[in-house]
């Protein structure tokens, strides 16, 4: 009945990849004749395998490169340089000397204010 095996048959397919229950029984009281089945589930459960997993790990490592030492570099002087600042600038439109300008200065005002104690 149960096929029990890698990849079960008949009623139950109970092996690997199959699932069901099996039927088991035997002869009962006394060895009558009659047989008394009694229900037994098996159950199957695939269970994974670990396997190995080989992850390349970069190791930094010193690569020597061959450099013509001492290398000639050319730095150029400071030097100084004129400049020119034409001064007075010419003015385009009179401007009257001094001129009055009005600057509003704030009044401190005193203000009651309610405290609660």
């Amino acid at each position: 009945y149960g096929g029990g095996g890698y990849g079960g048959g008949g009623y139950g397919g109970g092996g690997y990849g199959g699932g069901g229950y099996e039927v088991v029984g035997g002869y009962g009281h006394g060895g009558y004749g009659h047989e008394e089945h009694v229900k037994a589930i098996t159950i199957t459960k695939e269970v994974p395998v670990p396997h190995p997993v080989y992850v390349e790990k970069k190791v930094p490592y010193p690569v020597k490169v061959p450099v013509d030492r001492p290398y000639p570099v050319h730095v150029p002087k400071p030097y100084p340089v004129h400049v020119e600042k034409p001064v007075p600038y010419p003015v385009k439109v009179p401007v009257p000397q001094p001129y009055p300008v009005h600057v509003e200065k704030p009044v401190p005002v005193p203000v009651k204010v309610p405290v609660d104690r």
